[in-house]
């Protein structure tokens, strides 16, 4: 399911307490057509509740196809919000970003 989180970005999720899942992160909006991703660095933060480890959430590293990012998540603390975002540095040396949201539930 992917909805809106307070007109700030996409909304995934939510994930529910043993899934594990991806989220995909689209950059190629702002590229130029001939550039492609040469490097990138994913964040996770929380924007509601409580978790002391956010980055706990992201699972392994990104991989990219094209301009979309993925990134393997699992559920964090029940009851949060996170943002997700990355960051890439794309061939002609610009960067660019994206972000979604991750919620999670019980069950």
């Amino acid at each position: 399911m992917t909805t809106d989180y307070k007109g700030q970005g996409k909304l995934v999720g939510p994930i529910e307490v043993g899934e594990l899942k991806i989220v995909s992160l689209d950059v190629g909006a702002d590229m130029d057509p001939t550039a492609t991703i040469a490097s990138m660095v994913m964040t996770c933060k929380v924007v509601e509740g409580v978790d002391a480890n956010p980055l706990n959430v992201l699972v392994g590293s990104p991989s990219f196809v094209g301009t979309v990012v993925y990134q393997r998540v699992q559920p964090g603390v029940v009851g949060t919000i996170y943002k997700i975002r990355v960051l890439v540095t794309d061939s002609l040396g610009l960067k660019h970003g994206a972000k979604c949201f991750l919620g999670v539930t019980k069950d």
